[in-house]
């Protein structure tokens, strides 16, 4: 989407320079027609091994989080995370907010598990946010936005429509 805007932000001072040079007069100004923008970026079709690695990511890091198989602390995420294999990137952020990692697919191309951790009142970190991105678009997302983190509290979504399970999470990515 990034990359459509700014294409498209491009083109237009492009065009802009290229009228503001033009010497003719409004009367010898050809006729333009109007033509709507595409409204989102492409789908990209990834290859047999993206798609597998998609799907081990999916699996391996996005389902067992948001089913809280490995949900406790950053700890126990990097630990995870450093045997796997999967590359990933960390911040902390302001003392009431907790650590952020992005744990990338091992094909890349903007596909990644982006987990988001907050400090609770029971003074544990738990994630707050788990975000699945495929190809730079945001595919699957669990949030618990409550006080303690309990699970009665999540929410999955995928592409914005709200899903029971990883299961059927899964079924809906991955046809």
């Amino acid at each position: 989407m990034r990359k459509t805007l700014a294409l498209i932000l491009v083109t237009l001072a492009a065009l802009s320079l290229t009228a503001c040079g033009n010497k003719r007069t409004l009367d010898e100004q050809p006729t333009q027609t109007v033509t709507s923008e595409p409204t989102s970026a492409p789908e990209v079709t990834p290859t047999k091994q993206e798609q597998s690695d998609i799907e081990a990511l999916f699996d391996d890091v996005f389902a067992p989080m948001v089913n809280h198989e490995k949900w406790n602390t950053p700890d126990i995420l990097e630990d995870t995370f450093w045997k796997s294999g999967y590359s990933y990137l960390k911040s902390n952020g302001p003392s009431r907010l907790g650590s952020a990692y992005i744990i990338n697919s091992k094909s890349g191309n903007e596909t990644y598990v982006f987990i988001n951790y907050q400090k609770r009142d029971t003074g544990i970190e738990t994630p707050v946010d788990v975000v699945l991105t495929i190809n730079g678009i945001e595919k699957a997302r669990m949030s618990n936005y409550s006080s303690d983190g309990s699970v009665g509290e999540d929410k999955l979504f995928v592409e914005g429509n709200r899903v029971n399970s990883t299961r059927e999470a899964r079924d809906l990515i991955f046809p």
